[in-house]
Formats: structure tokens, C-alpha cells, sequence
């Protein structure tokens, strides 16, 4: 029933619907009167919805696919009021308003108008504005305005005004929340005199034709780190198929091999090298002794090809070094000890 459009009696030549989709909201169509949100007509009705203490805030929105005909919304508090209070309250400041310029200052749409087309407007203290409060306290505010969105460009035009404003202490804009926070001395500036300075940056500013681009760095970098931590335990859970390329005989057998202190470069006296090993890496160590078990220690760990040492598991190639390395020690220390052993500790027979 609320789908019926109001008598011709009221306003002749003049197409207006009056519906009610949700509660607190009143939507009034009429492709006359807001087929251009920035006409005198639809800011003289603005302005006098505003006059109505039970009206919050006010979104036009132009025709499309869901509704062919433009509308504009009023926001109001179902607790306190009725539909029929509000209704009867805006004819009644309608019947009364002048016919030439609004009797309330208006902002420009340009300082409105979100990135789907519509404008919303709110109610703060005698001015109409597309910013709406979210948090005040004495020295400080802070406003949302969906012009902002993904729009660097007007948040920097915001911040260029806000510089040059004697009392504004700190300031600080987002594109993403679409917000401005904004910390003054309150003996020098007042809120109402914050928000028409922010009106005025807007409309002086230069508006951009598309959105910026979304910046996903952020977000990339949160969602690497626990593929990286799955990753790395996964690493060692589930060792790798590869096998490890084959040690060459030389090094396996105890082959002499002969070492550069100065350089720290392992070279290979063996005439029978394979390809993969020919190509000696440096040795990280400082110092390498000329012992069997302690170069084939430096070649595995230095020598080992690039793309084995990225298959394989650092710990099989520590395994693998510090086995080898232990064995030549033991070797040496045995061969020392039976040595001494004959020269020394031998007793002549009586």
C-alpha cells in the first residue's frame, strides 16, 4: 500500500512516489525533481529536509539497474518518530519555504558523491555536508567522507589546507578508510569551522577520473608468512626423494689433495674428475690441514653442487661431513699414538 504514488493535486506535472523499504527510511522518486543532484530544485528540497529536527542524513541516488527512476533517502530515528509525523512535518516545511534559493547552506556534490554516483548528506550543527562525524572530543575530531576512497590525490589536497590552518596541531588521512582525524586547539578552532574547511579543500580540489590502484602489498606479505612457516616445517617432515650426487672416488678413497691458506681454494691433484666436480668452490673455512678426513670434510661442504645442496637436506650433508671428519681424526690420532708407541715406549728385552 506504502506503492502508491501521491495525488497530482499537490504538486501538478510533477511525478513523485513515496516509499517506505525498511524502517527509519522513507524514499521519495520523482525524475523531476533529482534527476540532477546538484539542481536548484533538489538542493532547495535538502534544504528544507533539514529543517526537520527527526531528519539524520539524506543519500540521492541516481537511476539504475534496480530503479529506473531517481530517488533520495531519508534517514531518521524510528524510536522517536513515525513515518506520519516526519511526512506531515516536511510537507509543512515544504508548503512554507521560499521559491528561490534554499534557506540552508548546502555543500557542493562534488564533496558528496561516493564512487557509485550516490550523495549523502549529514547534519552537523547548521551546515549539510557530505562528512560525517565518527568520534569528537574536545581538541579532537574525526570524519569519514566516501569521497576519499582509493583517491590519494584529494586526501594530499585535504592535507595541503589543513597545513596552512593556524590551530590545527595534527592531521592525519586515510584513502582507505575513507577518514580524516584531525587534532586542533579548541581555543583557536572550533569543529564547525573544520568541516567548511574541509568542504572548501574538496571542492577546490582536482578530482580524479578513476580510483586508484589497489595497494595488495600489505596483505601479500600477512599471507607469506604461514605459507613460509608451513613450508619450512613441511621441509623437514617429508625428506626429499633426489638422491644426493655420488662422491667422487678420489675424495672417497683418501686421494692427496693439496690446499691453498692464502687463497683458501681446495685444488684436485686427481687426473680422473668428473664434470660435475671439476669446479672447485671457495672454502669457507680459514684454515684446512692437509689430513685426509679434514679435506674430504672441506670438499663435500664446499665442493657440493648448487642445485644437490638445494634438494637435499642441509643436515645430511653436515651428517656426512662431520662423519668423515671424525673418521680421518680417529685415523691420525691412531697412527700418532702407534708411532710414538715404537719410538719411544719400547723396552729393550733383558
Amino acid at each position: 500500500m506504502y506503492d502508491a504514488p501521491v495525488g497530482s493535486d499537490l504538486s501538478p506535472g510533477v511525478d513523485i512516489k513515496i516509499v517506505f523499504p525498511d524502517d527509519g527510511i522513507i524514499r521519495i522518486e520523482s525524475a523531476r525533481l533529482f534527476v540532477e543532484p546538484d539542481g536548484l530544485l533538489c538542493r532547495r528540497f535538502l534544504g528544507q529536509a533539514f529543517l526537520a529536527p527527526e531528519i539524520d542524513s539524506v543519500a540521492v541516488g541516481p537511476a539504475s539497474a534496480q530503479r529506473a527512476t531517481p530517488a533520495i533517502e531519508l534517514s531518521f530515528d524510528a524510536t522517536q518518530c513515525s513515518r506520519r509525523q516526519v511526512l506531515e512535518h516536511l510537507a509543512a516545511l515544504l508548503d512554507a519555504a521560499p521559491s528561490t534559493d534554499p534557506c540552508t547552506e548546502v555543500s557542493p556534490v562534488l564533496t558528496a558523491r561516493d564512487c557509485r554516483g550516490a550523495v549523502r548528506y549529514h547534519r552537523y550543527g547548521p551546515r549539510i555536508t557530505g562528512w560525517r562525524v565518527v568520534s569528537e572530543r574536545v581538541g579532537m575530531i574525526k570524519l569519514e567522507n566516501p569521497v576519499l576512497y582509493r583517491k590519494v590525490a584529494l586526501c594530499e589536497a585535504v592535507e595541503r589546507e589543513l597545513m596552512s590552518v593556524l590551530g590545527v596541531e595534527r592531521y592525519e588521512t586515510s584513502s582507505t578508510s575513507c577518514c580524516a582525524k584531525i587534532e586542533y586547539d579548541p581555543r583557536q578552532l572550533c569543529p564547525l569551522q573544520i568541516v567548511e574547511i574541509l568542504d572548501g579543500a574538496l571542492a577546490n580540489a582536482e578530482q580524479p577520473d578513476r580510483l586508484d590502484p589497489l595497494d595488495l602489498d600489505l596483505a601479500i606479505c600477512t599471507a607469506s608468512l604461514p605459507l613460509a612457516a608451513v613450508a619450512q616445517f613441511a621441509f623437514h617432515c617429508f625428506p626429499s626423494r633426489r638422491r644426493c650426487s655420488p662422491i667422487p672416488q678420489s675424495l672417497a678413497s683418501g686421494a692427496p689433495t693439496r690446499s691453498s691458506s692464502r687463497s683458501g681454494v681446495l685444488v684436485s691433484t686427481s687426473s680422473t674428475r668428473s664434470s660435475s666436480w671439476a669446479a672447485w668452490r671457495p672454502c669457507t673455512y680459514s684454515r684446512v690441514r692437509s689430513s685426509p678426513g679434514a679435506c674430504r670434510l672441506a670438499a663435500i661442504w664446499c665442493a657440493g653442487p648448487r642445485t644437490t645442496r638445494k634438494s637435499c637436506c642441509w643436515g645430511v650433508w653436515q651428517a656426512a661431513a662431520l662423519r668423515l671428519a671424525a673418521e680421518g681424526r680417529d685415523r691420525d690420532r691412531d697412527a700418532t699414538r702407534s708411532a710414538g708407541k715404537g719410538r719411544h715406549c719400547r723396552r729393550p728385552h733383558r
